[in-house]
């Protein structure tokens, strides 16, 4: 017999605008422009250089946030095959290269849009965590189809995305309509409460204790 218990994360609350108008600024970001936050891997999955791909086709004021910690050694190389790519696709002006930040939940909180469409999630949770305490911010989230995180789109708490063409149109209509992006942040997070509150997963974890030591 197989339980399931969804992580959790302890509930974050959404920025007010006076510290989204702060946290941008600490990140050379404008307070106004649109802004697409990375946080997941450089190296495994495809997430960044899909990500970055996407990006390229939107408009020009758009900004590209990548805060992904350094995993291996091998990061450093993917890190400048990427920005290699950026500058080819001419959009390395409007990158900016957080790396791993003390800050993370600030600047997931200011994003407009939180995507990590990576098709592998190799040496990271099924659900990866930023994604959930992004969801608890009210922030739209974007995954890959087909993978496990693909389960946070259930319910419409999310979006999941075949392709880097489809990841561009997710993000060009985010980007472009206020109303979509709070509606599909207000999911995200009703979602975030019902499914992976601390409360509910020490729920979940003592209701099969109770059952297995009633045995």
């Amino acid at each position: 017999r197989l339980a399931l218990v969804p992580p959790a994360v302890p509930p974050l609350e959404p920025l007010d605008e006076p510290t989204r108008r702060q946290t941008r600024q600490a990140f050379d970001v404008p307070t106004d422009a649109p802004l697409v936050v990375y946080a997941g891997d450089l190296e495994l999955g495809d997430g960044a250089r899909r990500s970055l791909e996407a990006f390229a086709r939107l408009r020009e004021d758009a900004i590209l946030v990548m805060a992904c910690r350094a995993k291996t050694a091998g990061a450093v190389s993917a890190e400048g095959r990427l920005r290699e790519r950026a500058r080819v696709l001419g959009v390395h002006d409007r990158l900016r290269w957080v790396g791993e930040t003390p800050r993370i939940h600030h600047l997931v909180g200011c994003a407009d849009v939180v995507p990590l469409p990576a098709t592998d999630l190799y040496a990271k949770m099924d659900l990866p965590l930023v994604l959930l305490e992004a969801m608890w911010m009210a922030r739209p989230v974007i995954v890959a189809a087909g993978t496990p995180a693909a389960e946070l789109a259930d319910g419409g708490a999310a979006l999941a995305v075949p392709d880097v063409d489809a990841l561009a149109g997710a993000l060009e209509q985010l980007l472009d309509e206020a109303e979509r992006r709070r509606a599909l942040g207000e999911a995200a997070r009703r979602a975030a409460a019902e499914r992976y509150h601390p409360e509910r997963m020490v729920r979940a974890y003592e209701a099969i204790y109770d059952e297995v030591l009633a045995r």
